[in-house]
């Protein structure tokens, strides 16, 4: 099955398992990241049962991430 993004303006919002593939990780470790609540939880839309994620702060909540481990 393939699987497409959705583009919303000028955001592409990509699927839990696109996602995961952009990360190198697995899905089910993403899943879990989004049952995470508060300010430092994994940015993720939720699209009614959809779930989906904007790349570009995702990527941005990493590099948040790494400066509050160092």
């Amino acid at each position: 099955m393939e699987v497409q993004s959705i583009t919303a303006g000028n955001e592409n919002l990509l699927t839990p398992e696109q996602m995961a593939g952009v990360l190198g990780v697995q899905k089910s470790w993403l899943y879990r990241q989004t049952m995470q609540r508060g300010p430092g939880a994994i940015p993720r839309i939720r699209l009614k049962k959809y779930l989906r994620f904007d790349r570009a702060a995702v990527l941005r909540w990493i590099e948040q991430q790494q400066e509050v481990m160092q």
